[in-house]
């Protein structure tokens, strides 16, 4: 069978193949860099919010956004900065919780999320609505 009839390779044979190093073998990545990555925009960025209160404040340049629990302001103005080309005025976070569901006889709880309102200033605008 030929599960048994194999030899066991000799030395000889394993020092014949030189190593060949990998040409396209990944580069460390510094963090300065990954900042500025699309990647790590859409980590703390997840999805703009479509609500009616939402389309009025997009009137006075204020566009509000789902964003990850665990991003802060600075890692929020930086996102907005590299996804849409604008620089903030001012960024409030605020903390949203779960709302209570019921399906039948059991209970239970939607998860807690996050938004943020991004202010711009008044010459500049962010195309929300475009791939709607």
């Amino acid at each position: 069978m030929g599960l048994f009839s194999r030899k066991p390779k000799s030395e000889t044979d394993q020092k014949a193949a030189p190593a060949t190093p990998v040409k396209d073998a990944p580069k460390e990545i510094k963090k300065e860099e990954l900042s500025k990555t699309h990647g790590q925009t859409y980590k703390y960025l997840l999805k703009p919010v479509m609500t009616e209160k939402s389309t009025f404040l997009s009137y006075n340049n204020q566009y509000i956004f789902e964003v990850s629990p665990r991003a802060n302001k600075t890692e929020l103005k930086k996102a907005v900065e590299n996804l849409y080309g604008v620089k903030p005025i001012k960024i409030n976070i605020i903390k949203e919780l779960g709302k209570k569901v019921r399906q039948g006889r059991s209970f239970g709880k939607k998860k807690d999320w996050k938004k943020a309102i991004v202010i711009l200033k008044k010459e500049d605008k962010i195309e929300v609505y475009s791939g709607v």
